[in-house]
């Protein structure tokens, strides 16, 4: 069961980022949970959710084209909590023209509403 868990909330991890690289902010952010509070990176400011989608909105657009790569490094799944430690891969062309590949390690915490499993908090570091 808890392997099951584990495959659900890392496929969910892959598609929250997978909808942010295309552009659907929407479909990103509705993999939050409406009181999410977390730090996306150090440097920022503490956000919740509509501020994560304001903030996403013009990254994105900051960002450009992108590929990315999610490396798993650690899940932890207690009743209808779960965290998760990862590391992040990404390489595109920003906005103006100059190519770029940065790795962040990223903690989320998740917890199970009803039937859906949704980021709680999270915060980001990058480390290269």
């Amino acid at each position: 069961m808890a392997d099951q868990i584990a495959e659900t909330i890392w496929a969910l991890e892959e598609a929250c980022e997978a909808a942010f690289c295309a552009g659907d902010h929407e479909k990103s952010i509705s993999f939050f949970h409406d009181q999410f509070l977390g730090w996306p990176e150090p440097a920022r400011p503490l956000m919740d959710r509509s501020d994560l989608l304001r903030w996403n909105k013009k990254d994105a657009a900051e960002l450009g084209a992108y590929t990315f790569k999610i490396e798993r490094s650690g899940i932890r799944i207690v009743g209808n909590t779960a965290t998760t430690n990862l590391t992040y891969h990404f390489a595109g062309t920003n906005r103006d023209g100059v190519e770029y590949e940065e790795t962040h390690r990223w903690a989320h915490t998740w917890i199970k509403d009803d039937s859906e499993w949704k980021i709680l908090t999270g915060t980001t570091y990058q480390i290269g």
